[in-house]
């Protein structure tokens, strides 16, 4: 039995021979894309420095636009607090809700203008009849 290793090997060399081109390819394709990748990092590494003093700038605005908001809760909230106490002292009998309900109802707005108009109005025309009896009622003398 005679054996030809040389050509059975051939086909093994061959194809360690692809697989090294294969290697070398995908070896120079993960060297471009991290020359890529250092190259956007420090594009973007120059451009965050030479934004570094505005965002800084935004995040202070920022930071005391939070405290505003917060003064404007502790105010609303106090205000909340000195109408009901108000209330409470004159009896009035609203709720939160009631008034919230007023705001965010505009035809309530009108409501309440038609009512003390109407309300003028009545008093205006009672006013006048009485000033009528008034003149009628006067004697001659």
């Amino acid at each position: 039995m005679k054996v030809d290793l040389p050509n059975q090997t051939l086909k093994i060399h061959e194809t360690i021979e692809e697989m090294m081109i294969r290697l070398e390819e995908f070896e120079s394709i993960v060297g471009m894309v991290q020359n890529l990748r250092a190259e956007c990092t420090f594009e973007h590494l120059v451009r965050f420095r030479s934004v570094n003093p505005q965002l800084m700038e935004l995040c202070k605005r920022i930071d005391a636009l939070e405290h505003v908001v917060a003064r404007a809760n502790i105010d609303l909230m106090n205000l909340e607090a000195a109408v009901d106490t108000a209330e409470v002292e004159l009896g009035v009998s609203t709720t939160v809700s009631d008034r919230l309900l007023g705001i965010f109802n505009p035809l309530s707005l009108f409501v309440s203008l038609s009512i003390n108009y109407y309300n003028s109005e009545c008093s205006c025309i009672a006013a006048k009849e009485k000033k009528k009896k008034k003149k009628m009622i006067k004697p001659f003398f």
